[in-house]
């Protein structure tokens, strides 16, 4: 229900006032829902094969109508379509091969593709919200999208049987990939993030000492995005500091303009909200329920 009358508004002309987050609000309950539905099977052990079906379905669904929505109010690039129909044409491609006759091989598990997912659904989410510009949206668009271009042509090439998963050659190329891409990547973001991070609140902190002050709200905002900041170079629950630190940069975006150091924040920080705090991290407590089903039963477990 919740994802026809997302569809809905690709009838209308885009939405004011109010009514400009219903798309948003749609959604964000489309994507609760899911993740409650899919706990309340696992932990009362009623999953079934046709609800996991419906739920990859219903997600693909959701996310292609969520994107044109996007693409339409001008928060997307056209392009950006393709990777809403990113399921619907990897399952084509399957398809095609199976009816000329062609070999498919079976996708090793990976977790990585769970959570990439799970980050393009939420991000695909927040695109929705009122409040945030296109110059904010689109560049973010570009930083999203790599990892599931990455994960959907890795995947098609194992499928296709160009890359043996299960080669040695394959898992000592991956594992020096990630040690690259999930280790080195995210400790340079982190530092130069905090670095422009710094450097921005000590400008906001300047004019209010030297202008009429703030309210405590703002003064305790800032105070949030001053841990956040510190949290981000140590590693220190990296990834929801990483998300303080990109609505900070987001917002500062909105209300000054995109500039070189409030736009390369943003994609500093998104880089380490996606790859995690990587090489030297202090402590990464997000890791393990972002990597796992909650409500999941454990082998052996009663």
């Amino acid at each position: 229900m919740l994802t026809a009358l997302l569809a809905g508004f690709l009838f209308g002309p885009t939405p004011t006032g109010l009514l400009a987050w219903a798309p948003a609000i749609l959604y964000t309950m489309e994507r609760l829902i899911d993740f409650a539905d899919g706990y309340v099977a696992r932990v009362t052990r009623r999953e079934t094969r046709l609800g996991e079906i419906l739920d990859i379905e219903f997600d693909g669904l959701g996310i292609l109508v969520a994107v044109a929505l996007g693409i339409q109010y001008g928060k997307l690039p056209f392009w950006y379509l393709l990777l809403g129909l990113g399921r619907q044409l990897f399952i084509l491609g399957i398809w095609l091969r199976e009816r000329s006759g062609k070999p498919v091989f079976p996708l090793p598990p990976s977790d990585n593709r769970r959570v990439i997912a799970g980050f393009q659904t939420g991000f695909i989410t927040v695109v929705l919200w009122p409040i945030w510009t296109a110059q904010i949206t689109l560049l973010a668009s570009y930083v999203f999208a790599i990892p599931l271009i990455f994960s959907f042509g890795r995947d098609w090439l194992v499928v296709s049987g160009v890359l043996d998963a299960n080669s040695a050659a394959y898992a000592a190329a991956r594992r020096k990939g990630k040690q690259i891409i999930e280790g080195w990547l995210p400790l340079g973001a982190r530092i130069l993030a905090a670095l422009l991070a710094v450097g921005m609140l000590a400008q906001i902190m300047l004019g209010v000492l030297y202008g009429d002050g703030a309210s405590w709200p703002v003064l305790g905002v800032l105070l949030l995005v001053a841990l956040a900041i510190g949290g981000v170079l140590l590693g220190a629950a990296g990834r929801v500091a990483a998300l303080i630190v990109a609505a900070f940069a987001a917002m500062d975006i909105v209300a000054t303009g995109m500039q070189i150091d409030n736009a390369t924040l943003l994609v500093c920080a998104i880089i380490v909200l996606h790859l995690g705090s990587g090489r030297f991290a202090l402590w990464r407590p997000e890791e393990r329920p972002l990597h796992s089903k909650l409500g999941a039963q454990s082998p052996g477990s009663e």
